[in-house]
């Protein structure tokens, strides 16, 4: 798709599990001091897609809360436009969550998940007027088209509509700090990684799951 991500918490990249049943979990947290809410939440994107070389067909990840809840997606799709890249967009207080991937396992299966911040068009770790007013101007523009910014495109289906203003009003005043941009160490952190099978078992070394690493 052609498209450079402004991340939240940068791109992660693990080995994903052997068997079809298994599934990798991200253990992340949300943390206040470091993301700065006009409101109680957040808009964010969870853009998993297969690393380049791998054979992994990714399904939408799956959010769960320290207390087990599911959150409920504001937009959820897998296949964006002909890739096998899958979307969540997911409102998100300050704590800890869990983040399920799955998906079509092959023999090289390795992803990549990038988190950012809806509606930061202009990639200045902040949602203000500057962003809807750009979001303004590309609005009914699809991609291809000179207008089209694919930023403004808050669910990657390859047009600027309503959706997309509407999360970016939602996150309006929004921002975290400017310290490392593209770094996996700000808004949103990885705890810990596990790997467990469908039931929430924690998988034992050897059972499928091999073991993470940054890229």
């Amino acid at each position: 798709m052609g498209r450079a991500l402004r991340t939240v918490a940068g791109g992660l990249a693990y080995h994903v599990l052997n068997h079809a049943n298994d599934v990798q979990r991200v253990d992340i947290s949300v943390a206040p001091v470091e993301l700065s809410l006009a409101r109680d939440k957040a808009i964010l994107g969870f853009h998993l897609k297969a690393r380049e070389g791998s054979d992994f067909d990714p399904a939408a990840v799956q959010i769960y809360r320290e207390n087990g809840t599911p959150v409920t997606p504001k937009y959820a799709r897998a296949d964006l436009l002909g890739t096998t890249d899958s979307l969540v967009v997911a409102e998100l207080a300050a704590g800890n969550y869990s983040i399920d991937v799955s998906g079509q396992i092959g023999s090289r299966s390795q992803f990549r998940l990038d988190v950012f911040l809806v509606g930061d068009v202009d990639g200045d770790h902040t949602v203000d007027r500057d962003d809807l007013n750009l979001i303004r101007q590309s609005y009914g523009a699809r991609a291809g088209s000179s207008r089209y910014q694919v930023s403004a495109d808050a669910n990657l289906d390859g047009r600027i509509t309503a959706f997309d203003l509407s999360m970016a009003r939602r996150n309006e005043r929004d921002s975290r700090p400017v310290l490392r941009p593209l770094c996996a160490c700000e808004a949103v952190r990885v705890r810990r990684l596990r790997c467990v099978g469908r039931s929430g078992r924690r998988l034992r070394p050897g059972s499928g799951c091999r073991a993470a690493r940054r890229i």
